[in-house]
């Protein structure tokens, strides 16, 4: 796992080429959106090895300068792999019993997207 700076060296470039999975995490925003889709423009010209899957973090949030799911996946030309609902109840429960996300808020929406974009890439099913 790796978190790329906005602009990107010979490194952070052979990085993105090589990785067997790039997952792009993104909030709904401008500048997101604008980054997402540089990312996914990097991973066509250096050719990786799979598509790059592309999660919105923080959904929900109605945050100012957040654009709509549908304005979002209209830009991007695509849809959104993954939502993570922004769920700040779940996050208390995760700081203070100081476990794992899911292991902490189970029956919180976050923490069931999270399980299902862990068990996508994984490749394993629920209970495996």
């Amino acid at each position: 796992m790796i978190d790329l700076p906005r602009r990107l060296d010979d490194c952070g470039r052979h990085l993105v080429a090589n990785a067997d999975q790039l997952v792009l995490i993104t909030d709904m925003s401008l500048p997101g959106l604008r980054d997402t889709l540089r990312l996914i423009d990097l991973a066509k010209r250096v050719g990786t090895r799979t598509p790059p899957l592309v999660v919105a973090s923080q959904s929900a949030r109605l945050n100012r300068g957040e654009i709509s799911q549908r304005e979002f996946e209209r830009g991007l030309g695509s849809g959104i792999d993954h939502l993570i609902s922004f769920d700040p109840k779940a996050a208390v429960a995760w700081r203070t019993k100081a476990r794992r996300f899911p292991a902490a808020a189970r029956a919180s929406k976050a923490a069931e997207e999270m399980l299902a974009l862990a068990q996508r890439l994984s490749g394993r099913e629920a209970g495996g």
